[in-house]
């Protein structure tokens, strides 16, 4: 089974996650060979404003949904979602999803056909402009007008790795690790953990399937972005030692946000 796992927070995206359900619930592989789980973290800092929550309990077309509420009352972190995801997910494949991408008909049937321990899910994205995003929300339909003369950026092992990520569930807890849940804030969790990868793996594997991000404002990314790129020097520096300390944590704890030491990481040379 493949488990698709949709990490999210706040009530801005309500209406691409009705339009994301809506394509995954259209697919071409049967619906018995895929499970939908939506783990929203409420009242999480997503800025400096808190989002509240929970809004995606009513959604229409899910297997799973969860939410999580950090005790510390912290920061969003979409890595601690993801590996809460990862723990309850029944499947042997694990497919990590941004809530705001728009898939093919025959996306999972690929997805689950291709054979790699690890691999980014998408060999290109379609940037949509606001205007084809709420053509695409309201019909529920891609056709190919709609995407004529829109930029597109290409997936890359390490740069443009994010917005859709496939692991199988052995190598994901048992290599990788998981998600490193020190990354607070927006950003750079999907560089770390690609980082990893191709570090065990030696090369990268990329699926050739596009996906479609849907418009919306780009907020919140600058938050906390310095104390983000201290974690990602340390992960390009030391890519095994982070993966190490990463399996030996009890990452994916649905009570708690876990963190690993690296502050000896930042000074230590090879």
């Amino acid at each position: 089974m493949l488990s698709i796992i949709i990490p999210l927070t706040g009530k801005n995206k309500i209406k691409y996650a009705k339009t994301c359900l809506h394509f995954l619930n259209k697919q071409t592989l049967k619906r018995n060979k895929y499970e939908i789980i939506i783990i929203e973290q409420v009242n999480s800092l997503l800025g400096d404003k808190r989002t509240g929550g929970p809004f995606y309990n009513n959604m229409q077309g899910i297997d799973k949904y969860i939410t999580l509420q950090d005790p510390s009352e912290n920061h969003f972190n979409q890595s601690w979602i993801a590996n809460v995801g990862a723990r309850v997910a029944k499947g042997t494949k694990l497919l990590f999803l941004n809530i705001d991408m728009v898939c093919s008909q025959n996306y999972l049937e690929a997805v689950a056909k291709f054979n790699a321990p690890h691999f980014l899910a998408w060999g290109k994205v379609y940037r949509l402009t606001e205007q084809i995003s709420n053509r695409i929300c309201n019909t529920g339909k891609v056709t190919p007008d709609m995407l004529r003369g829109l930029p597109t950026h290409k997936a890359h092992a390490t740069k443009q790795c994010g917005s859709a990520v496939c692991s199988k569930k052995d190598f994901y807890w048992n290599q990788l690790g998981g998600y490193n849940e020190n990354y607070l804030g927006w950003g750079e969790e999907d560089v770390d953990i690609a980082t990893r990868a191709l570090a065990i793996l030696k090369r990268g594997y990329i699926l050739n399937q596009p996906l479609h991000h849907l418009w919306h404002l780009q907020k919140y990314v600058t938050y906390l972005k310095p104390e983000r790129q201290k974690l990602i020097a340390a992960t390009r520096t030391h890519p095994m030692e982070i993966t190490k300390r990463l399996k030996a944590a009890s990452l994916g704890d649905r009570h708690k946000q876990t963190y690993i030491e690296i502050n000896d990481l930042t000074t230590k040379r090879n």
